[in-house]
């Protein structure tokens, strides 16, 4: 697995990005996603994302990305 990031957008959704491409599209938030904490355990194969929007939602998307 290469290195994967996370940008939040205005909109609310947030995309995955692998190097330039936009492999996942996420949109639950109903408001500009202001935080993002991208989390990856290499050795368990596991990884998270924690989210937060202007209205103060958190979101923790786990198997869900």
């Amino acid at each position: 697995m290469k290195d994967e990031f996370a940008t939040g957008m205005a909109n609310g959704s947030i995309y995955i990005w692998n190097e330039r491409n936009c492999v996942k599209a996420l949109s639950e938030h109903t408001s500009p996603v202001f935080a993002i904490k991208n989390r990856s355990d290499k050795n368990k194969g596991k990884k998270s994302l924690i989210s937060g929007d202007k209205k103060g939602n958190i979101i923790l998307w786990n198997n869900k990305f």
